[in-house]
C-alpha cells in the first residue's frame, strides 16, 4: 500500500507542476489553427522593445521566418500546435517539454495573430505580432 500512495503523490505533483507552469495538459478540442500564408512578423521583447520586421510564412503546421527581414525565408522555424484560439508555436517539436522551455501562444485578431512569448514555464517574455500579407 505504501508504494501505491507514493505513486499517486508523485503523479499528482507532476500534474500540479505542469498546470502551474502554464503547459496545457489535455487541453481538450483544438479546432482552430493559424492560417497558411505570408506574414510580416515583429516581436516586442518584454512588451516594449521592438525587433526589426521579419518575413514569415506558415506552411502546414510550421512557422518559418528570417528574423531580421533579410536572408533566406526559412532561416528559423517553429512547429505549431492548434489551440482553441489559434495556435501554440515552439521550437523543433510540439512536445510538452519543448513548449515548457519556450513557446508562443497565438490568438486570432482582425489583422492576423498576436502571441505572447513564454520562457521556462510561465514567464512572459514579450509579444509577437503576425500581420497577414495580401
Amino acid at each position: 500500500m505504501a508504494k501505491h500512495g507514493v505513486r499517486k503523490w508523485i503523479a499528482g505533483a507532476l500534474v500540479g507542476a505542469a498546470a502551474m507552469s502554464g503547459v496545457a495538459v489535455g487541453a481538450g478540442s483544438a479546432e482552430a489553427k493559424i492560417d497558411q500564408g505570408r506574414y510580416k512578423m515583429q516581436q516586442f521583447v518584454y512588451g516594449v522593445i521592438p525587433t526589426p520586421v521579419a518575413n514569415a510564412r506558415v506552411i502546414g503546421s510550421t512557422l518559418f521566418y528570417d528574423y531580421w527581414g533579410v536572408g533566406p525565408w526559412n532561416l528559423y522555424s517553429q512547429k505549431i500546435k492548434p489551440t482553441r484560439s489559434g495556435g501554440m508555436a515552439s521550437f523543433l517539436t510540439t512536445h510538452p517539454a519543448s513548449q515548457w522551455y519556450s513557446r508562443i501562444e497565438f490568438r486570432k485578431t482582425r489583422y492576423g495573430y498576436k502571441g505572447t512569448m513564454y520562457s521556462t514555464g510561465s514567464v512572459a517574455m514579450g509579444d509577437m505580432i503576425l500581420r497577414k500579407v495580401r
